[in-house]
């Protein structure tokens, strides 16, 4: 009995690590992508820049608000206040959401308290540490693209909903990668895996 439990966990033991390898980068693939959607979202309801901060070297992933140092137009010229929203829904939510341009985490209007409780999900960062996963590499599109493969880039979501077309790769320690293109509509899909 002990010789056939044996032969059986010999057999089925390198197929188990396997899948545990596949599932943990497909997580890591859909960390990827949901950090995206994160961002978006609590830039459009917030009307306040989002950053999401690729750290290729210590495989980390952080999505916050963007400092004023970071906040820039869509052009790529810094700017302290937010850009106009370009589509209706994005203006309603403006109203709705208004945010003073001192970043006092004030709002006038604010009297049934659910600005402060959205207030303070922007500004709580958000890290997400990848075990035996690392991000190889970050290509950002656009006129001053570029491809890297080591330190911290910051991608920037608008208030209307858009972010500067990224591609990030993703490897196992066994070599698996997955490759991630987030496009100007913040919109993410797998090219390979």
């Amino acid at each position: 009995m002990l010789v056939i439990i044996g032969v059986a966990v010999t057999v089925m033991l390198p197929q188990v690590v396997s899948t545990l390898r596949e599932h943990e980068l497909r997580g890591a693939t859909r960390v990827v992508m949901s950090a995206g959607r994160h961002a978006m979202s609590l830039a459009v309801l917030s009307q306040r820049q989002m950053s999401v901060v690729y750290n290729l070297d210590a495989s980390t992933l952080t999505i916050r608000a963007a400092p004023k140092s970071e906040r820039l137009d869509e052009s790529g010229e810094e700017t302290d206040v937010a850009p106009e929203p370009q589509d209706p829904l994005a203006a309603v939510v403006s109203e709705a959401w208004k945010i003073d341009d001192d970043d006092t985490g004030e709002s006038p209007g604010a009297a049934d308290g659910a600005y402060e409780g959205a207030q303070a999900i922007v500004d709580e960062e958000v890290v997400h540490e990848f075990n035996r996963i690392i991000l190889s590499f970050i290509e950002v599109e656009g006129e001053d693209g570029y491809r890297a493969e080591d330190g911290s880039h910051t991608i920037i979501y608008y208030t209307n909903g858009r972010c500067t077309p990224h591609t990030v790769g993703i490897e196992d320690n066994e070599g698996a990668t997955a490759t991630i293109e987030i496009d100007a509509l913040s919109s993410a899909r797998v090219l390979k895996d």
